[in-house]
């Protein structure tokens, strides 16, 4: 399928793998606020950059390649966790 089509035509799409929904919502739903890691990297052209990290600071911010960033308040747990950061290509400045 044309993914760029659907992103512009439809008021909602399915994203599949494997015989399997990862989720539905509307095109900008799926872009900015992806399901997993299947769908992140599946939506967008250039698709998602992803970057390995761990949680730190009583999980309020994540070590990724020696740079310290901020962890959203949704997601903040305690102790230590890996993580991965989605960056699009666009937010890259």
């Amino acid at each position: 399928h044309d993914q760029i089509e659907a992103m512009t035509m439809a008021d909602k799409i399915v994203v599949m793998k494997d015989g399997l929904v990862e989720q539905i919502g509307t095109p900008l739903d799926l872009y900015d606020y992806p399901a997993n890691l299947f769908v992140a990297g599946f939506i967008g052209s250039p698709s998602m950059n992803f970057v390995k990290g761990r949680l730190a600071g009583a999980g309020q911010s994540a070590t990724l390649e020696g740079i310290t960033l901020p962890v959203p308040q949704t997601i903040q747990t305690t102790g230590s966790a890996d993580v991965i950061y989605g960056v699009r290509p666009e937010h890259i400045k």
